[in-house]
């Protein structure tokens, strides 16, 4: 008698299928719920502190994270500051923001790192700021967002111990735009004394 050719599960096909529509789910939600974009950034930023910043940050500075600079209690209006170990004197602050096409980014990248590390070692206190993202927030939502940063550091600079007669800005991309526009049109230019514009 013949064999008969059983048909094997198409384990593959199926298991792909699921993937992909788990992470069509995901994409749409991401892209269209406020609420889930917000809780997914959230993990992103602990996770990226967590693995990539901390380690060397830690061992350069006292970190204090998610300070709320705009009296609201939203993710976007709060800033990270990092502080040299010991420092007892106020210091001169480095305010950082970030770039990401006006669209995208984060307080918590490797410009913190890379930039920031140096900064603290140098015995200046760095501060990374988050600021609202277009389109939800319209244009000049984000210098605002600047301006209400600079103008809370100027304010808190005894309880920061930072010298806020000594601040200067930095950015990169849409960051270092913003960096610039301070200098030229802010009106808390007359605070800053230096800024420092990566591909603005």
């Amino acid at each position: 008698m013949p064999k008969h050719k059983t048909s094997k599960p198409r384990v593959l096909p199926i298991t792909m299928g699921t993937l992909l529509l788990i992470l069509t789910m995901f994409l749409s939600l991401y892209k269209f719920n406020d609420d889930f974009k917000e809780s997914i950034d959230a993990i992103y930023r602990t996770a990226y502190s967590l693995v990539f910043v901390d380690p060397t940050m830690n061992t350069v500075a006292d970190v204090k994270r998610n300070i709320a600079y705009c009296n609201t209690a939203s993710n976007l209006q709060k800033l990270d500051m990092y502080t040299p170990k010991q420092s007892e004197a106020p210091r001169p602050v480095v305010v950082y923001i970030h770039g990401g096409g006006w669209t995208s980014g984060d307080k918590v990248n490797p410009f913190v790192v890379d930039y920031g590390a140096e900064i603290v070692r140098n015995g200046m206190v760095f501060i990374s700021i988050n600021y609202r993202l277009a389109p939800k927030a319209v244009y000049p939502a984000q210098n605002q967002d600047v301006d209400c940063a600079l103008a809370y550091i100027k304010a808190h600079a005894a309880e920061l111990n930072v010298d806020a007669s000594k601040l200067a800005v930095m950015g990169d991309s849409a960051g270092g735009q913003l960096a610039a526009m301070v200098a030229l049109t802010s009106p808390s230019k007359s605070l800053v004394k230096a800024v420092v514009d990566f591909y603005g």
